[in-house]
């Protein structure tokens, strides 16, 4: 683990150019985005580093150089610079079919899609720190606790006659990924995960997943 700086984010850039050159992944600890993109490159075996950046670095203009958004994760890989958690997992699955995430059947790989942009793009935004700090302190917990509650009844419904140990049964799958930081986030904002036996069946599964484990220690 390693906290950036302008001798490491130098050296960064220069990786960009080399396709052999070590893989980066620019985090957060308290980013369940930047842990999901953790818990992929351990699953799939993929050796990297952590840069850990915190709010001042993301904001400022060398970040941005790398993530015009100022957001994590940020990942270097095979020479390139990738953003969006869910384009990062398409890219290595699609680069790494080895260990996948994906389902072969092309019902399940749907509902495996479903689940990740229901967190992604429905629950992740509206929980976002960027978002509720325009709210009034007192405010924030409800807010975003309403919103985590709206995403996971639909996830509880989804998984109700698929989930076994996890989400898609007996295989680890993307759901799962994108699945465990929205849970730990959950607890966070005090909701009730007794409402949702199913995903509390599977939280207790995945809190013992050898690439979450891992990725929790990065």
């Amino acid at each position: 683990m390693k906290n950036i700086s302008m001798i490491v984010f130098l050296m960064c850039l220069l990786h960009v150019a080399n396709v052999n050159a070590e893989t980066i992944l620019y985090s957060s600890p308290t980013s369940s985005s930047s842990l999901r993109v953790r818990i992929i490159l351990q699953y799939k075996g993929i050796p990297f580093s952590v840069c850990n950046v915190d709010k001042e670095e993301i904001a400022g203009s060398a970040y941005k150089n790398l993530n015009p958004q100022g957001k994590v994760p940020t990942l270097i890989i095979d020479g390139h610079v990738m953003t969006q958690t869910m384009a990062i997992a398409e890219y290595l699955e699609e680069t790494r079919p080895t260990c996948s995430l994906l389902p072969k059947d092309a019902i399940l790989r749907s509902r495996v899609r479903q689940i990740c942009q229901i967190i992604a793009s429905d629950i992740q935004p509206l929980q976002n720190l960027a978002i509720i700090e325009h709210l009034p302190a007192e405010k924030r917990c409800s807010w975003a606790k309403s919103w985590i509650e709206k995403g996971l009844a639909a996830i509880e419904k989804i998984v109700s006659d698929t989930c076994g140990p996890y989400t898609m049964g007996t295989d680890f799958t993307l759901a799962d990924v994108f699945l465990y930081p929205q849970l730990r986030n959950a607890h966070l904002f005090n909701v009730d995960l007794n409402k949702f036996p199913s995903l509390m069946k599977i939280e207790k599964n995945l809190s013992t997943h050898l690439a979450i484990t891992d990725a929790l220690d990065d």
